[in-house]
């Protein structure tokens, strides 16, 4: 009784509420992305506002690359989706992903992690996906590889490697 007492009471701002969410929900804000302005998908004869558009975006930071939390050396090696190199199975990681490039199997770190090796990989962003077996050091990671045979010729090496 009191809840519809005071809904009673506030109708005028519930009404204002609901017809400001309704119209929030049919007439949704857009955005002009910097890719519409490089791309001069901004149509319209009104050039002034256009340059205004492209002025304020180009006053906008731009990601750029990200910075290592930590760096440090380890080992890593190479696996495959075999058998014999995964326990269950072997298309599936220890997350519940399927297997895919840029999958590093390490126990040391979150699930979901970013890393980079700067070294070998100094563009390519890994994820922590996998795990290696129980009791595995601390300094060493495996990646994934599609072949056995890619896998078998990266061997172990030793480099740095970048916690995003």
């Amino acid at each position: 009784m009191n809840f519809y007492y005071k809904v009673r009471k506030n109708s005028r701002l519930v009404g204002i509420s609901l017809i400001f969410s309704l119209t929030q929900l049919i007439f949704p804000q857009t955005a002009i992305s910097q890719e519409m302005i490089v791309n001069n998908e901004l149509s319209g004869d009104n050039f002034e506002v256009q340059e205004k558009i492209i002025d304020a975006v180009e006053q906008l930071p731009i990601a750029g690359k990200r910075e290592a939390k930590k760096t440090f050396y380890l080992t890593v090696t190479a696996y495959s989706s075999t058998v014999d190199q995964c326990d269950g199975d072997p298309f599936t990681t220890a997350s519940g992903e399927t297997v895919h490039d840029g999958i590093i199997a390490y126990n040391y770190l979150p699930f979901g992690t970013k890393v980079r090796f700067p070294e070998m990989f100094p563009e390519k962003v890994f994820e922590v996906q996998d795990r290696l077996r129980a009791g595995a050091s601390t300094y060493l990671a495996d990646l994934w590889m599609e072949t056995r045979e890619e896998a078998i010729q990266w061997g172990a090496k030793v480099l740095k490697i970048e916690i995003l």
